[in-house]
């Protein structure tokens, strides 16, 4: 069981990589495109901009931090796990302050779904000790 759900949270955060890098390159390709989906309006190259950083900024880091887990392995989740809670917390914050749009559930399940995949990826792969290696006596 362990097994399949180690495969499982895998193909999952594969998946959201796919996702996100999609997303990453659409906000810089496709800036109207994205703006016109999320209902943004920006007038100036300074908004556009601030759009741009901080919409793909947030989704570049998230998608660099689960490559780096495949290629590097179960250190770079520790990032992945805090980067994607910044980003819960964010949304949270967001939601109250401003209210909740037609996206937000999705977007926050989402990023929970990373968080969780990335706890139970991190203590699925932790080596247990044994008595004797906690207080070797």
């Amino acid at each position: 069981m362990k097994k399949i759900l180690t495969w499982l949270a895998k193909g999952f955060l594969g998946i959201m990589l796919l996702f996100l890098t999609t997303a990453w390159v659409r906000w810089h390709l496709d800036t109207s495109g994205m703006m016109e989906q999320f209902q943004i309006m920006a007038e100036t190259s300074t908004g556009l901009n601030a759009l741009k950083t901080g919409m793909s900024g947030a989704v570049l880091i998230i998608a660099l931090f689960i490559t780096l887990y495949f290629i590097k392995g179960q250190y770079w989740l520790y990032p992945l796990i805090v980067s994607a809670g910044a980003l819960i917390i964010a949304r949270a914050l967001s939601a109250i302050q401003d209210g909740v749009s037609d996206l937000f559930w999705v977007r926050m399940i989402f990023e929970i779904f990373i968080v969780v995949a990335g706890l139970f990826l991190k203590t699925a792969s932790t080596p247990k000790l044994k008595d004797n290696q906690i207080n070797p006596s």
